[in-house]
């Protein structure tokens, strides 16, 4: 309604027409159907879009999530990476320091058994291949 009129039909129109009223267009306005449709949309519940806003935002949530998890398991995944190396670094340095004590004693032995004896042991290799 704009300025104290009502919107019409043909049909009121004529009915006002024949109840004696000159001019039913100073009374009532004929809406457009652009008007219409403007007030039918304004007429329906506004639920979808916040149904939609609502579906969306759980689906942000729901990826921001996702990259969270994902992030922190690249993380553990890098750390427990990072502790098998060390790992393996030091039971490689481990192993290492084994060979070097073992062939050094069996140095010593070799000679002391020199001294003791004049004669040569034969070369043992403990330990496999070196590296």
């Amino acid at each position: 309604m704009s300025g104290g009129r009502v919107t019409i039909d043909d049909g009121i129109a004529k009915t006002v027409e024949a109840a004696g009223l000159k001019s039913p267009d100073l009374y009532f306005t004929k809406p457009t159907p652009e008007d219409i449709q403007k007030r039918m949309q304004a007429a329906q519940p506004q639920q979808l879009p916040d149904a939609a806003m609502q579906q969306l935002q759980m689906r942000m949530q729901l990826a921001n999530e996702k990259a969270r998890m994902d992030g922190e398991n690249a993380r553990r995944k890098l750390e427990m990476e990072r502790e098998l190396k060390l790992a393996e670094i030091q039971q490689n340095g481990a192993l290492k320091r084994y060979q070097i004590d073992a062939e050094l004693n069996l140095k010593r032995e070799q000679n002391l058994a020199e001294m003791a004896g004049g004669a040569a042991l034969s070369t043992a290799h403990i330990g496999g291949m070196p590296g």
